[in-house]
């Protein structure tokens, strides 16, 4: 069975391929989908993955990176985005994996959509390549640890 950093990898060659299955979900608004023809190819990218710290803190979002392409390669990505901090900083760190074409100088945007879905067996990708990732997962369920504190007597 392969895990889902090597599904993802193998649809990063394969445009329009999802990571898994399709979910919907009632906290995704319709006007999120984007539409990736007409795009640079991308060649080679690392899976995009949930920030464990979001999933404990139960964040979600959408995180726009613009991201400039030097001969297939990013040399630059920035965010303007008004969510999480760690959510921009892993889209930000997934954008900077990605490998174009050789040749290929251009500026696009990215949209990152990080989605969190209660009792979700285990995540899902969806890319839209190169215009949009959408990252599925369950948020973390709370522990909490009951201990007593210390006492020290004097005798």
């Amino acid at each position: 069975m392969k895990g889902i950093r090597e599904v993802v990898l193998s649809a990063l060659l394969i445009p329009g391929v999802s990571g898994g299955q399709s979910m919907p979900s009632k906290d995704l608004d319709p006007s999120l989908t984007c539409n990736a023809s007409g795009w640079p190819t991308v060649v080679r990218a690392e899976a995009p993955l949930y920030p464990q710290l979001a999933t404990q803190a139960h964040l979600s979002g959408v995180v726009d990176v613009a991201i400039t392409i030097k001969d297939g390669t990013v040399v630059k990505a920035e965010s303007r985005s008004a969510a999480s901090p760690i959510l921009v900083n892993a889209a930000l760190s997934n954008a900077k994996t990605w490998q174009f074409g050789a040749g290929v100088n251009t500026d696009i945007s990215i949209r990152y959509v990080y989605v969190l879905i209660p009792s979700l067996q285990s995540p899902i990708i969806e890319m839209k390549l190169p215009r949009c990732v959408t990252i599925k997962a369950e948020p973390a369920k709370e522990h909490w640890e009951h201990s007593t504190p210390a006492t020290t007597s004097d005798r």
